[in-house]
This record gives C-alpha cells, sequence and structure tokens, in this order.
C-alpha cells in the first residue's frame, strides 16, 4: 500500500469523481483507476460502488476513507515537522513592545553568526502570546508580564519603564517644568490606553491603583495597541497616553512628543522569556533562547545578578527531561 493510492482513493471519496480526482492529482484517469484497483485487490474488497452519476465508497471502503485521512495527517505533519527542522525555523510569540522595540537587533545579531535560522514571528497582546503557546504555535514567547499559569516556565529579561507622553506644546512644557510633579494634572487630560490583555495596560493600571485614581475616573478617548498609532495620534494633539520608554524612541529630541517620567516604583516592569513546561525543545530553539537570555540580560544591570526567577544562575541551560532547566524552565 503506498501513500499515492490513498491520496487517489481519498481524492475520488471526496469528490465522487474519478475525473474530477484526476485533475486534483495532477494524474490521468487511468492512473487514479489504477492504484484504486491496486488498493482493492491488496485488500480484496470492493471499496467503491461506481455508477453512471458518482461514485459512492462501500461500508469497508467508507472505513479505509476514514484510516486514510488519519495516515495522511500524520505524514503531512511528519514531513513538517522534518521540514521545519531542517529548515531550522523558530516560532517566536511576541508581544507589542518586544516585538517592534527588542526583538528586531536581537533577530539581527543572531542571524550574522547562524544565517541558516529562519524565523516566524507572531505579534499580540501578552494573553494572545500565552494562548499560542499553550497551542503549540509559538516555540517561545517574549512578552512584558510575568504568567500566572504553572502551565508556563519563564525567565526574567531586561527593564522596561512606563512612561506619560503628551503632544511637545508651549501647555506641557510649562506643566514639565514645575517643581511639583503634574502627574495628576496629566491625568484630567483626554487620554489613550491600551486594550485589555497586553502587559503594558496591566502596569498602566497597576500605576494608577498606586497612586489613588480609578481608571473610570480617566476621560478614556480611545483603546488601541499599535504604539505608531498612538504616537501620531499624541503628537497631533489627540490625547495623552501612558506608554513604554522604549516605543517613544527619538520623538522627543525630534519634538513630537514630551515624556513625564513615573515614579520608579509603580511604573517599571520587565520582559520575559515564556516556554510551555514538558515540552522538548529542538536545539536551534534552545540557542536562541540562551542567546536572547544573555543579549538581554547583560550590560543593562536589569537583571538579577545571580539567579532568574527560578532560582537559575543566568545564562546557563542544563539538560534536563524536559529540555530546560529546573524541569522546564528557561534560562
Amino acid at each position: 500500500m503506498e501513500f499515492r493510492q490513498l491520496e487517489a482513493f481519498v481524492s475520488v471519496v471526496k469528490y465522487r469523481s474519478f475525473t474530477k480526482a484526476a485533475e486534483k492529482n495532477f494524474v490521468s484517469q487511468p492512473t487514479i483507476s489504477s492504484h484504486i484497483r491496486a488498493l482493492e485487490e491488496e485488500l480484496q474488497e470492493q471499496l467503491l460502488v461506481r455508477s453512471t452519476r458518482t461514485v459512492q465508497p462501500t461500508p469497508r471502503g467508507q472505513e479505509l476513507y476514514e484510516y486514510a485521512l488519519d495516515i495522511l495527517k500524520i505524514r503531512s505533519r511528519m514531513m513538517e515537522n522534518v521540514r521545519q527542522h531542517r529548515d531550522q525555523i523558530i516560532h517566536i510569540g511576541a508581544s507589542t513592545i518586544p516585538s517592534a522595540y527588542v526583538l528586531p537587533e536581537i533577530l539581527l545579531q543572531y542571524r550574522k553568526s547562524k544565517p541558516g535560522v529562519r524565523f516566524s514571528v507572531y505579534q499580540n497582546d501578552s494573553q494572545g502570546i500565552l494562548s499560542k503557546l499553550r497551542d503549540g504555535v509559538c516555540d517561545l514567547g517574549v512578552i512584558g508580564m510575568q504568567p500566572d499559569e504553572e502551565e508556563f516556565a519563564c525567565s526574567r529579561l531586561c527593564k522596561d519603564h512606563m512612561v506619560i507622553v503628551t503632544p511637545y506644546n508651549d501647555y506641557f512644557l510649562e506643566l514639565k517644568e514645575q517643581a511639583e510633579s503634574p502627574i495628576r494634572e496629566l491625568l484630567r487630560c483626554p487620554i489613550i490606553l491600551r486594550e485589555e490583555g497586553s502587559g503594558s495596560q496591566r502596569i498602566a493600571e497597576s500605576f494608577l491603583n498606586g497612586i489613588g485614581v480609578e481608571e473610570e475616573d480617566l476621560d478614556v478617548v480611545l483603546r488601541i495597541n499599535d504604539q505608531q498609532a498612538v504616537k501620531n495620534l499624541v503628537a497631533g494633539g489627540f490625547a495623552i497616553s501612558i506608554m513604554s520608554r522604549r516605543a517613544v524612541g527619538t520623538a522627543q529630541q525630534d519634538r513630537q512628543l514630551l515624556v513625564f517620567s513615573l515614579p520608579e516604583e509603580l511604573s517599571s516592569r520587565y520582559f520575559y522569556l515564556v516556554c510551555r513546561r514538558g515540552l522538548e525543545p529542538k536545539e536551534h530553539v534552545k540557542d536562541f533562547a540562551l542567546f536572547l537570555h544573555n543579549k538581554l540580560t547583560d550590560g543593562e544591570g536589569d537583571a538579577p545578578d545571580d539567579e532568574n526567577e527560578d532560582g537559575l544562575p543566568d545564562g546557563r541551560l542544563s539538560d534536563d527531561e524536559d529540555g530546560w532547566p529546573g524541569g522546564g524552565d528557561l534560562p
């Protein structure tokens, strides 16, 4: 029994036609008939009932059809896994800030030393990335919040800071020059916030709670996750916003935005490298995870000196039954 015979049989049952099956498989109709005949001879069963108008599977044919679908799906998955292993594709899920302002430089540096590696980056908010990790769509995640679920292992990376951004105009310049903090006055302005589910929004909510301000007290005029759109809207005078300092870039130097710092203890957070526990990663995925971890924790003084969130030495990957240090944890 050969795969091409099963493919021919599945096509005939699916399209109820030898002619259509031949077209879909890019072979001649006699070839399709030959494959079906070979299957019937091998199994010593009639698999199809032919009429002038249609083709129907016999009870044994229907049973073979269901088995054949499973066999062909397994083959397809196997071939895809082999291809990905050969091509060394790393599927990364990244939340908004890491995908735009952290990963690009890391990918550029890594490709210089490993030109054979390919990347597929899926961008969503932090909760969306955790969902893709859970479904097996992504190998790794880089997000702006520490997951609560025990099914995920995570390692702390570099620090991020949230700031208030406003239009660059005389009114806000005067506020910035005041000796007293203008935060509460700023929060009376129309404001743009992120959608629920993002790490940035979680930190913004934590900051507001820390100063005793309820989100219901704010004049929220827009919720959007696109950071470039937020910067454009703020620069144009639409509203102010709370966003990552990394996302501001050179907008303040270019006199497009004004940046107001927030209290460190209420506005800082870390990015996290996340994976599913209990899954054995491919060697090239593990290698990239270690590279990313080392690049984003060395030299900034943001990560702990000796240990990461799971009490593991930074920058070290050990081999255990799950492939990650500490029973599935990232470096």
